[in-house]
């Protein structure tokens, strides 16, 4: 994870790097911080600098057990492991190529309202285990789970969606950018250095919140009404969708920027 994370910095720094130049700006540099936070420095001719900070964004939505908000990334991550243990313990049972897509947790929380994610998991792994063995050539249909037969062979090819689906983008940018913003708020007391700015480089990984005059919209109105929320940041720079080389500055004072 350590070194995903320095790949990010790498990234990110050549983003605010290509987007200041293109500007016509020439006289600065940007470098990664090792004695993050910030994650990057922006310096300029004149010895003023800029603080970084660089995060991932994921929509959030409803933990498997229905009590919190957690990261899209995390609950992937959930059912990736479970696609992964599946693979395991069928791979000398199957016959099969299959592709098995798994969605949740909005799919999950229809199954049994009272039921865990442990009883989930152990009586869909029973369902395609039953499934598997009878060497069916149909698609198992079962609650958050699709599991499509092909031709023999060994192959087994994993889907996810981890996202709510029906979410409406708006309300699900407005809360994933909240979330964010409101963490990397709280980290500002640990950031070390003097810096005349202080700005967050958002790394876009919810592809339906592409549309940045959107963000800057939901920005505008987090400030008015959550004032706290970004409460010692300069500006935001945004990135259209990761991986992408393109970035959007918003800036968050009166003034401009």
């Amino acid at each position: 994870m350590m070194a995903e994370a320095k790949l990010d910095e790498e990234f990110a720094c050549k983003l605010p790097r290509d987007h200041l130049a293109e500007c016509g700006v020439s006289r600065f540099q940007c470098t990664v911080n090792v004695a993050d936070p910030p994650d990057l420095v922006v310096t300029w001719d004149n010895d003023i600098q800029w603080g970084v900070e660089v995060t991932r964004t994921y929509q959030q939505v409803t933990s498997f057990d229905g009590k919190q908000q957690v990261s899209s990334e995390q609950i992937g991550a959930d059912l990736r492991n479970f696609a992964e243990r599946l693979r395991e313990n069928t791979k000398n049972t199957r016959k099969r190529s299959y592709t098995i897509f798994l969605e949740g947790p909005s799919r999950f929380s229809s199954w049994k309202k009272s039921a865990s994610k442990k009883e989930w998991e152990e009586e869909t792994e029973k369902a395609i285990w039953q499934h598997i063995v009878s060497d069916k050539r149909s698609p198992l249909k079962v609650p958050g789970v699709w599991l499509r037969p092909s031709e023999l062979g060994q192959r087994w090819t994993i889907a996810i969606s981890s996202g709510s689906g029906a979410a409406e983008t708006s309300w699900a940018t407005t809360r994933m950018v909240r979330r964010t913003l409101g963490d990397k708020t709280e980290d500002l007391s640990r950031w070390s250095g003097s810096f005349a700015e202080r700005w967050l480089l958002l790394l876009n990984f919810y592809p339906q919140a592409e549309d940045p005059s959107q963000v800057e919209e939901i920005l505008r109105r987090l400030v008015f009404a959550h004032p706290d929320v970004l409460a010692g940041f300069d500006g935001i720079f945004y990135s259209n969708g990761y991986p992408c080389d393109s970035l959007d500055r918003i800036s968050l004072r009166s003034s401009g920027g």
